[in-house]
């Protein structure tokens, strides 16, 4: 790396804008809501978003652990099908 560059600064700046942006459009979207029952029901997305990617996480990292890529192609597969 170079003296002087900041290409190791990028991804700090990035992960510090993308939580900027999701704050100011969560805000937004609870300031033209207006109502209590709006708080809530966003609360319950990102409540059900976490639990989902937690739920990925562990059945990527069961079926990586298996080492089996038939079992990894299944597994990417949704519920439905």
């Amino acid at each position: 790396m170079a003296a002087g560059s900041d290409r190791g600064r990028w991804p700090g700046r990035i992960r510090f804008a993308f939580a900027v942006i999701s704050s100011l459009h969560s805000y937004l979207i609870l300031a033209y809501a207006g109502s209590e029952k709006a708080a809530e029901d966003v609360g319950y997305y990102y409540a059900a978003n976490a639990a989902g990617r937690l739920m990925g996480i562990l059945l990527s990292g069961i079926l990586t652990q298996v080492r089996w890529p038939a079992a990894c192609l299944w597994g990417s597969l949704p519920p439905c099908c």
